[in-house]
């Protein structure tokens, strides 16, 4: 597994301090839900379909934590 680049994510404000539920797409992120919470974020993708999304929560600072679930 590559490297995945949260970069763009982290500055945008709309998810600072949130959970992202997101999966790669030709070497880019796509976020596929949002939410407070990471048990509502995977709620949310697998209801869109999406089995094992990589969830993560935006930092408001320079920190950051990442989920998956087994």
């Amino acid at each position: 597994m590559k490297a995945i680049d949260y970069s763009v994510i982290c500055e945008d404000k709309r998810y600072k301090g949130k959970f992202i539920a997101t999966k790669e797409d030709k070497g880019k992120v796509k976020i596929i839900s949002v939410g407070d919470s990471p048990s509502k974020v995977l709620k949310k993708a697998k209801e869109k379909g999406y089995k094992k999304p990589v969830i993560t929560r935006i930092p408001t600072k320079n920190t950051s934590y990442v989920f998956y679930p087994s």
